[in-house]
């Protein structure tokens, strides 16, 4: 592509004339030009966690977001490849964040690994993927391609310990890689993690608080931005470290299980005896209001995998119920969608 190449801000008449073999092009036609014409970025969330909502993004957010990122992390002249879905927030920010600064972009469709046909010596120096690309990209052999780029952005979920230490074998402690932590609403990211560290550091003008449940408010004084998440969160002199999120606790016969502790606490218990993707979800019991089950990616062993937990974890904690999927359901951000995921389960 084609975008800022030669010159700043191209027209609408421009980006009319786009070529439509673009990768991605209709919804890249479709944020810059309502970006022009509107001063607003309109986008859709994700549906990770409830039914998708359309939202609208004031001018104003949107180039705060802008501003700060790039201040943050030192960007530069970069050449940008876009690849994860340009129409939601993650890959919308990319581009006009390319955009506002005058980077040089092209686009690839978000498959699994977008790197796989690229050459070695690319020349792309910033990058934003979720973390199952990272995932395919490391497991296709194609790390060398990853450590080209100047600065990795990863988005759009969680990042399974078994991921993040295949990224520190790749980039050392010293990484260009960096978690974000963020959500439509805030225009994408508002802190970043680099990879190996356990903090996020928040954005300069980003004032951080919780609740009495631990719950990170986000206060932005300069947009009147004032906003209670459902993320529980520790607050350091650096930032915060995740703790998991408020509506990821199961209530099963009047115990409330954190399921985001548990499956860093099973997490540690397999390391070294199984490797193992997997989430824990609650699903409505007659008996106990709700029941706990852990669904899990194949191949794996049933038996094998019930005989550690039921060793190493106390009964109460243990899932009453295993549930298998050949492949995971997830949204058009890359997110696993558990609810769906649990339909299309198999009971073990």
């Amino acid at each position: 592509m084609w975008l800022n190449d030669h010159h700043l801000n191209p027209s609408l008449e421009e980006i009319g004339r786009l070529p439509e073999t673009i990768p991605q092009i209709h919804a890249i036609k479709e944020v810059l030009s309502r970006w022009i014409t509107d001063d607003c970025l309109h986008l859709t969330t994700s549906g990770s966690t409830g039914d998708p909502a359309k939202i609208e993004l004031p001018g104003n957010l949107v180039r705060w977001s802008i501003q700060q990122t790039t201040s943050f992390l030192k960007l530069t002249n970069e050449h940008v490849l876009l690849c994860i879905p340009a129409d939601k927030a993650g890959g919308a920010m990319l581009l006009l964040r390319s955009w506002e600064n005058g980077f040089t972009v092209e686009s690839a469709e978000p498959t699994g690994n977008p790197l796989k046909d690229i050459p070695t010596n690319h020349p792309y120096s910033l990058i934003s993927l979720v973390p199952y690309q990272i995932a395919r990209i490391l497991d296709d052999g194609d790390a060398s391609k990853l450590k080209r780029f100047r600065t990795i952005l990863i988005g759009g979920g969680s990042i399974h310990p078994e991921l993040e230490d295949q990224l520190l074998r790749v980039f050392g402690m010293d990484s260009h890689c960096f978690h974000t932590y963020g959500m439509t609403e805030t225009a994408s990211h508002i802190a970043l993690r680099r990879i190996g560290q356990k903090s996020y550091v928040p954005f300069s003008g980003v004032e951080l608080s919780v609740d009495e449940d631990h719950r990170l408010r986000i206060g932005i004084p300069a947009l009147d931005i004032d906003l209670l998440t459902n993320d529980r969160v520790q607050l350091n002199p650096n930032g915060f470290v995740f703790a998991g999120r408020v509506d990821e606790v199961v209530n099963s016969g009047g115990l409330k299980i954190d399921t985001h502790r548990l499956s860093n606490h099973i997490q540690e218990i397999l390391s070294g005896r199984l490797s193992l993707e997997f989430v824990l979800v609650g699903e409505p019991d007659p008996r106990w209001g709700e029941r706990l089950v852990m669904i899990y990616k194949a191949p794996a062993d049933a038996s094998k995998l019930i005989s550690i937990l039921s060793d190493h974890l106390d009964p109460t904690h243990l899932p009453k119920s295993f549930r298998v999927v050949t492949d995971w359901v997830r949204t058009s951000t890359g997110k696993i969608h558990p609810a769906e995921s649990l339909k299309q389960s198999v009971k073990i």
